[in-house]
């Protein structure tokens, strides 16, 4: 299992896993709303259903923009964004797409496994790269510089 080397690539991945969550959860929310205005036929109610499209598209739009940064770090395939590539044979869906069940395993498990090329990911780093830059942290450097200045030679 590999592992994500940055905190700020981590946090971009949790970022646009939960948007993308949310925009997905919106289009039910959205499509549950379009059969109550048809069924009901509410006239007080539009203001409400449009507000609700205008949510659904900003959180598609949101989650369009933040997944550019989220990039698997082997095969340099864009994860979150849909490509016309083709998937690993081993790839699997949740409710048909891909991305979402990227998404929530990095909610939910914290490592997510590439559609494109196969390998697993973790977002939390190494336990020994973490000791080692603590490490380095603690110790500073010695300056070069000594507290004497050396004589001037005569020859």
């Amino acid at each position: 299992m590999h592992h994500i080397q940055s905190k700020f690539r981590a946090n971009a991945f949790r970022r646009a896993s939960t948007v993308f969550i949310l925009a997905y959860l919106s289009l039910f929310v959205a499509a549950g709303s379009t059969i109550y205005i048809i069924v009901e036929e509410p006239e007080g109610q539009l203001a409400l259903y449009g507000s609700i499209l205008g949510t659904t598209l900003l959180l598609w739009i949101l989650a369009l923009i933040i997944s550019g940064t989220c990039r698997c770090q082997l095969c340099q395939a864009s994860t979150m964004r849909s490509l016309k590539c083709s998937h690993h044979t081993r790839a699997k869906r949740l409710l048909g797409s891909y991305r979402l069940r990227i998404a929530v395993a990095i909610l939910f498990k914290g490592s997510f496994r590439c559609s494109y090329c196969g390998e697993a990911f973790n977002l939390k780093p190494k336990e020994e790269r973490i000791q080692v830059l603590a490490a380095q942290t603690q110790r500073r450097p010695q300056s070069r510089r000594s507290s004497r200045i050396p004589t001037r030679r005569r020859f």
